[in-house]
């Protein structure tokens, strides 16, 4: 039997990190790139249901993040004018049980950036900071990543995991030709730090308003001790994407326009929330093949094959899975071709991603649904909530 191949992931997000960790777990022990000077303490919160902690659990990181995440007894969906409920789905002992013991958690993308770059230098990996991927060239026998510095590494395969703009797309035509674009909608998000004066039906639920034309999602990250708030709202034909970035500060005006179209429970909430960052959604055609994710020596997996609407809360999540497919498809006989290997992790997952895509489309389209349809969606909800709040083709094992 041959050594364990030479893999450099380009990456050091929540995807690259879970792939690096579920690879060293098989014996291999990839180089790690990321363009980013260092590890950045900013972002959003996460949900990950049951398919994500499942995995995580796998992977040995789960009682690592308990303490620092929060258990949401419910997701509750309210009207945004209102407050008022149309629909409840316990998260409980229940739910756990019915997906194998796996919890569904919400924390924050920077405390669990922290305990993946922990335990991977637990393992003796640490990213390369820093390292801009600039060019790939693929031969019979190798990849070759020459990076801004003008250094060319040499391994046997390339992971991309280098997110919504990644450089890795490049070196899979197919998923260059399915790129990324504005999906006509501003997200943005800010954080409650203290949550002691919410309501404590709130502090414990991931909650969802919704009124035709935008909605409001929240919940407790942090073991409860804060709370997230994330809105999604028409793009302003005002607002001009300056940068490619997340974390653009938000106008002034169009947080007040939003807070306008709230009740009075919501506007407090948004009074409490600081600071506000907002970025222009942007989402590819659901993949059609596994060649949108693979082409021999380099594999794409998270943002850099999918990147999703947040409809459904699965961005992360997706990468997560991405990540321990591809480790189990390496793990088989190194006889098999490393490009086989791809080809296979490739075909297990794209039909998967591609399911999620669409589903996190129409939920959108549901959480903003417009009169008359809304009428229908409402009574719908109030009739049987939780039945249809439930995903058991998501949640199930893979």
């Amino acid at each position: 039997m041959g050594k364990p191949e030479r893999l450099v992931i380009a990456g050091a997000g929540i995807a690259g990190l879970t792939c690096s960790l579920a690879l060293a777990r098989t014996g291999r022990i990839p180089q790690v790139l990321d363009q980013a000077p260092n590890a950045s303490e900013e972002g959003a919160g996460l949900q990950l249901g049951p398919n994500v902690t499942r995995y995580l659990q796998s992977l040995g990181l789960l009682e690592a993040i308990l303490p620092i995440a929060s258990r949401p007894q419910a997701i509750r969906i309210r009207q945004l004018r209102s407050h008022k409920t149309l629909s409840r789905m316990e998260l409980g002992a229940t739910f756990e049980k019915r997906y194998g013991n796996a919890p569904y958690l919400t924390l924050h993308r920077a405390d669990l950036m922290a305990s993946l770059l922990r335990a991977n230098a637990a393992l003796g990996i640490r990213p390369q900071w820093g390292t801009r991927v600039e060019h790939i060239r693929q031969t019979e026998r190798e990849v070759q990543v020459r990076t801004q510095s003008g250094h060319v590494l040499r391994a046997d395969g390339l992971i991309g995991a280098d997110g919504i703009f990644s450089r890795c797309r490049l070196a899979v035509p197919n998923a260059l030709a399915n790129p990324p674009r504005p999906v006509g909608q501003i997200a943005f998000r800010g954080l409650i730090q203290d949550t002691g004066p919410l309501d404590p039906v709130l502090a414990r639920e991931v909650t969802v308003w919704t009124r035709p034309g935008l909605h409001l999602v929240g919940y407790p990250i942090r073991a409860g001790k804060a709370y997230n708030l994330v809105a999604l709202c028409p793009l302003s034909g005002d607002w001009k994407v300056a940068s490619q970035g997340w974390s653009q500060p938000m106008p002034e005006a169009l947080l007040q326009n939003f807070r306008a179209q709230t009740c009075g429970l919501v506007q407090e909430l948004l009074t409490m929330a600081s600071p506000w960052h907002a970025w222009a959604m942007q989402a590819n055609q659901a993949l059609a093949g596994p060649e949108s994710m693979w082409l021999n020596r380099v594999f794409l997996m998270g943002d850099a094959a999918h990147p999703l609407r947040p409809h459904l809360a699965q961005g992360a999540g997706m990468g997560i899975e991405d990540a321990v497919c591809l480790s189990q498809a390496l793990a088989v006989s190194l006889e098999t071709p490393l490009q086989a290997r791809f080809a296979d992790a490739a075909k297990r997952r794209w039909t998967r991603n591609a399911l999620v895509q669409k589903a996190s489309e129409r939920n959108g389209r549901l959480f903003q649904m417009r009169p008359p349809w809304v009428w229908g969606r409402d009574l719908a909800l109030r009739l049987f909530g939780s039945r249809l709040m439930d995903q058991p083709w998501l949640y199930n094992p893979v």
